[in-house]
């Protein structure tokens, strides 16, 4: 079905919808088509052409590796950026090493990577990155990079709820990790009135 949609984004027929599953996988894909199409590095990369072969059947086994390199790759990627991100809150490299180790071991992501399934580039966008942008506009100290972090984050969590509609659902998180923060901040920052009192030099 990735496939077929890619080619057909690539004939100007594109079936994805705001609601489609996959919206940004697919279109990542027929972008990887259509470069290697130019590149003559695959035999099809639209619909026309596909229908325009002697024999198509030869055709899609192609078309559906590129799509398994997709998944591998972003695979590595998801791993990589799950220890960024645990590496930026707990600053400890020991925690972002465990993590690698860990979520190399995980059957699910052994599971995804033979697959093209959009859950996984979801998760990266939502779950990862999504909240790396609302932990950096949590703890950033400029109200502008607040923002600019704030509107990323929104950004990546839509791209997530394109791409599988319960990505939604990071939306409250995001909500919850900036609640939970601003609380966290105003615990452990001074009383501005108290700082001035005790700071106060004094005068004979």
């Amino acid at each position: 079905l990735n496939m077929a949609d890619a080619l057909a984004i690539n004939s100007g027929l594109s079936p994805a919808t705001a609601e489609y599953p996959g919206f940004a996988m697919k279109y990542l894909l027929a972008l990887d088509y259509r470069i290697r199409g130019s590149l003559t590095a695959t035999p099809v990369w639209n619909l026309e052409q596909f229908a325009a072969t002697q024999d198509p059947l030869r055709s899609i086994p192609p078309l559906i590796h590129i799509g398994y390199i997709h998944s591998r790759i972003l695979i590595i990627v998801t791993i990589l950026l799950a220890a960024g991100l645990i590496f930026t809150v707990t600053k400890d490299p020991y925690a972002s090493s465990l993590t690698v180790l860990l979520l190399s071991g995980c059957s699910g992501l052994l599971f995804q990577g033979l697959l093209t399934r959009p859950e996984l580039l979801c998760v990266c966008l939502g779950g990862i990155l999504a909240i790396y942008a609302c932990w950096n506009a949590t703890t950033c100290r400029s109200s502008h990079k607040k923002d600019l972090w704030l509107f990323i984050a929104g950004g990546l969590t839509g791209l997530a709820t394109l791409e599988n509609t319960p990505g939604a659902f990071y939306f409250v998180f995001i909500v919850i990790i900036c609640w939970v923060m601003a609380g966290v901040d105003l615990i452990s920052s001074p009383n501005p009135i108290q700082r001035q009192v005790v700071h106060k030099p004094t005068t004979i």
